[in-house]
């Protein structure tokens, strides 16, 4: 799984796996999240968005079945 570093004071970096429709959200705080069944276009939005933590709540958190990771 490719990881693109975010510019964002709690996301550190996302990775994304096509293949699995995979999302992984990697925090500032150590923490990470495993979002399964998200659409290729997603990770790049959040990526490339001006505030990633917000498109995190808006568009990924509770429309995706999650899991902590670490």
């Amino acid at each position: 799984m490719n990881r693109v570093t975010v510019v964002s004071r709690s996301i550190r970096s996302v990775g994304y796996d096509p293949g699995l429709r995979v999302l992984e959200i990697d925090f500032q705080d150590g923490s990470a999240y495993r979002y399964v069944g998200v659409p290729p276009s997603v990770p790049r939005r959040l990526a490339e968005g001006v505030s990633p933590l917000a498109y995190l709540h808006q568009h990924i958190r509770g429309h995706f079945p999650s899991m902590r990771v670490r």
